[in-house]
């Protein structure tokens, strides 16, 4: 699926799955590619190919705790509204839907899904939290954007 290579902060990431998803957001749908990393102690990260719709940028986020996150109350959250997780404050830049088309490689049920899931995407500064949930589950992400150039210097996707 992929050539491991090390993120900024030095850590070895292999490639473990990648999903084709289609992403619906207000006035606009498009797919993207999206890949699930891992370092040698497991720690899930999920590289992104635009996640606002630029193609030339790519967001690698970490996964960190969704807890207390509730899916019902994340469903209620609008665009322009903002949201803690672990100390920041981020401001919702705008909310999505996503379904996967294709994956392939490990875990790819836990990350995608063929069913809609709802998600957002807000900032603090550089930062960006992705956040993901169906009815029962809520996925959390934190990370940066990171340009297209550099990915394709860290790493053989296709």
């Amino acid at each position: 699926l992929g050539s491991p290579d090390a993120d900024a902060s030095g850590r070895r990431l292999r490639v473990q799955a990648r999903a084709v998803v289609e992403v619906g957001r207000l006035g606009r749908n498009f797919d993207h590619n999206e890949y699930l990393l891992s370092d040698p102690s497991g720690k899930l990260s999920l590289l992104v190919e635009a996640p606002l719709g630029d193609p030339s940028e790519w967001c690698l986020a970490e996964r960190i705790s969704a807890q207390p996150l509730d899916p019902l109350r994340l469903g209620a959250l609008k665009a322009g509204q903002s949201i803690e997780r672990e100390g920041r404050v981020y401001g919702i830049r705008e909310l999505q839907v996503y379904r996967s088309r294709k994956t392939e490689g490990a875990d790819t049920a836990n990350t995608w899904s063929n069913e809609p899931r709802y998600g957002l995407l807000a900032n603090a500064g550089e930062d960006l939290l992705l956040l993901r949930w169906d009815e029962r589950n809520v996925w959390c992400y934190r990370g940066r954007r990171i340009d297209a150039k550099s990915v394709n210097a860290r790493w053989t996707l296709r």
